[in-house]
């Protein structure tokens, strides 16, 4: 199970994102059973809302994902980070676009290339 810090330190995002042709405009994901943790818009083919699909902490771990031991400015030695990675969610949302806008709970943005979630394994 993915923890609190996984999706805080993932992303909370809005997002304009890539590419997969198994998607069709207009695909239904499930619906979130629980607190909705992520919500992903803009230029995306399978939703579970109006034009946004958002997901729950066991929408997200049933992604494919990994774990990564880093060093932060923030913690205390080495801490491990685990979630999604941030091409599945890409494929689960059958974005597309090339820029994406990435927005955290404390409303910190920042634009990433859609490139870097699909050529590194970004959690």
């Amino acid at each position: 199970m993915l923890s609190r810090r996984t999706v805080l330190s993932g992303f909370a995002v809005g997002l304009c994102a890539t590419v997969l042709p198994i998607h069709r405009a207009g695909a239904m994901l499930a619906k979130p059973e629980g607190k909705v943790v992520l919500s992903v818009s803009g230029k995306i083919k399978t939703t579970n809302g109006d034009a946004v699909a958002t997901f729950d902490l066991a929408m997200l771990d049933a992604l494919p994902k990994r774990a990564a031991k880093v060093k932060t400015p923030w913690t205390e030695g080495e801490v491990t980070f685990e979630g999604p990675l941030g091409s599945a969610v890409l494929d689960a949302v059958g974005a597309e676009g090339k820029l994406m806008r990435i927005t955290a709970l404390n409303d910190y943005s920042v634009e990433v290339p859609v490139a870097d979630f699909r050529d590194h394994p970004v959690i």
